[in-house]
């Protein structure tokens, strides 16, 4: 259920953006660390842009061919440890063989340096998000004080599923009432036995 993971992994970055403020220095893929506490500076993210910013190459070049890409780095940075510049070399260059001449308008017209430095959230991706929408929807009902709850809304959820649904609950506008809190623990008496 990956893309409930990616959900709250976006979540999680929308959130740590929101404490730092959307122009903080430590909301860019790429910080400057000298003179920083490290924790001070740790969240999710360069997580959550990098594998954003992948996941753009991956889809301008193709999947076929990232998937040709993604052994080539591997085997090159085998051990070892590498910087942003160093990736965007390796990928480049990975990219420049006449087998790929069909791509060098697109890679040509990659914005790297707006990628590595633009503070705040990433450009988001265009995912097919029905199996998280159903959970923020299932979430949105319990904003009215007499929805009834069913353990069939989420019998058949992930737990990342069942996580973006009480994520979607904590987010209310609202908490929920006593009655309605009990509520939440009768139907997804389930979610006790996931793990």
């Amino acid at each position: 259920m990956r893309l409930s993971c990616l959900a709250n992994a976006r979540i999680a970055a929308e959130e740590a953006i929101e404490e730092y403020g959307k122009d903080h220095e430590y909301t860019k893929l790429c910080i400057k660390h000298e003179g920083i506490d490290p924790d001070d500076a740790f969240s999710t993210v360069p997580y959550e842009k990098g594998f954003h910013f992948i996941y753009s190459l991956d889809q301008l070049v193709g999947r076929e061919n990232f998937d040709k890409f993604i052994p080539h780095y591997f085997g090159k940075w085998a051990n070892k440890s590498l910087d942003s510049y160093e990736f965007k070399a390796t990928f480049l260059d990975f990219f420049s063989t006449p087998e790929y001449s069909s791509l060098k308008d697109k890679l040509s017209g990659i914005d790297w340096e707006g990628r590595f430095f633009t503070p705040g959230l990433p450009p988001k991706p265009d995912f097919n998000t029905s199996l998280v929408d159903v959970c923020f929807q299932l979430a949105d009902k319990w904003k009215q004080k007499n929805f009834s709850p069913s353990p069939s809304d989420t019998s058949s959820w992930t737990g990342n599923q069942v996580l973006v649904f009480l994520n979607g609950i904590q987010n209310l506008e609202e908490p929920l009432t006593p009655e309605q809190a009990v509520c939440l623990g009768i139907p997804n008496s389930h979610l006790m036995t996931l793990g």
